[in-house]
C-alpha cells in the first residue's frame, strides 16, 4: 500500500461502518438484557420483549414496571455508535457510483444530517427527531436509489427500496396507529434489513477500492 495514500481510503477505514453496526448490535443486546421489564401492553412483564418493547424504551429513566432503568446509558451509547456508523457510510457511499458533485453533496448532507438528528432520539425531542430525521433520511435514500438505478446496481437498488418501504410502513403505523401491535416487531425487522443493506454497500465499497 502506498505510504502517501490517505488513511480515510484504506480498507480498514472503509469497514468502519460495518464494525460499528456489529458494535451496535452487541450494545443493543446488552441494554435489552439489563432492561428491568414492562411494556405498553404489559407493565408487569419481565425483561425486554422483542415483540412488545420498542428500541426507544431503553432510553427511559424508568422502565414501564416502575424500576430504575440501568440500560439507558448503554442504549444512548449504542445510538451514538449507530449514528456515527451510518454517518460514515453516507459519506463514503457516493464513491460507489459515478455521480456529479452536486448529487454527491446532497446525498452526504442529507444522509449525515439525518444521522446527526437521530443521535438525539433519547432526548425529550423524540417526536421532532423522528420527523426531521425521517425527512432527511428519506431524501438521502431517494437520491441514493436514483444513483444505484443509473449505475445499474439492481441488487442494491431493490434491497434499498425494501428499506424505504419498511421505513415508510413504520412511520405510517406510528402516525396512524393502524397495526400498532405489529410495530415493535416490525422495528426489529427493519433494523436487520437496513443493516444487511448497509453491510452489502460497505462490501462493494471496499471491493471497488481494492480494485482501484
Amino acid at each position: 500500500m502506498a505510504k502517501n495514500q490517505p488513511y480515510a481510503k484504506r480498507p480498514f477505514w472503509l469497514w468502519t461502518p460495518s464494525l460499528g453496526l456489529i458494535l451496535f448490535i452487541w450494545l443493543f443486546i446488552t441494554a435489552a438484557w439489563l432492561y428491568p421489564g414492562g411494556s405498553k401492553t404489559d407493565r408487569q412483564a419481565l425483561g425486554f420483549s422483542m415483540t412488545h418493547n420498542y428500541w426507544c424504551d431503553l432510553f427511559d429513566n424508568l422502565a414501564y414496571n416502575g424500576a430504575k432503568n440501568p440500560s439507558r446509558p448503554i442504549a444512548i451509547l449504542a445510538m451514538v455508535v449507530l449514528s456515527c456508523s451510518f454517518g460514515i457510510l453516507w459519506y463514503l457511499l457516493p464513491d460507489l457510483v459515478r455521480s456529479n458533485r452536486t448529487r454527491k453533496r446532497l446525498i452526504r448532507f442529507s444522509g449525515i444530517g439525518s444521522m446527526a438528528v437521530a443521535s438525539f432520539l433519547f432526548t425529550g425531542y423524540h417526536e421532532e427527531v423522528i420527523h426531521i430525521g425521517g425527512l432527511l433520511g428519506g431524501l438521502a435514500l431517494t437520491l441514493t436509489f436514483m444513483e444505484f438505478y443509473r449505475a445499474k446496481k439492481k441488487g442494491l437498488f431493490i434491497s434499498g427500496l425494501a428499506c424505504l418501504g419498511l421505513s415508510a410502513l413504520n412511520y405510517f403505523i406510528y402516525e396512524t396507529g393502524v397495526g400498532l401491535p405489529l410495530l415493535a416487531s416490525l422495528q426489529k425487522i427493519t433494523f436487520l434489513v437496513f443493516f444487511t443493506w448497509a453491510i452489502r454497500i460497505n462490501y462493494d465499497l471496499s471491493r471497488q477500492k481494492q480494485q482501484g
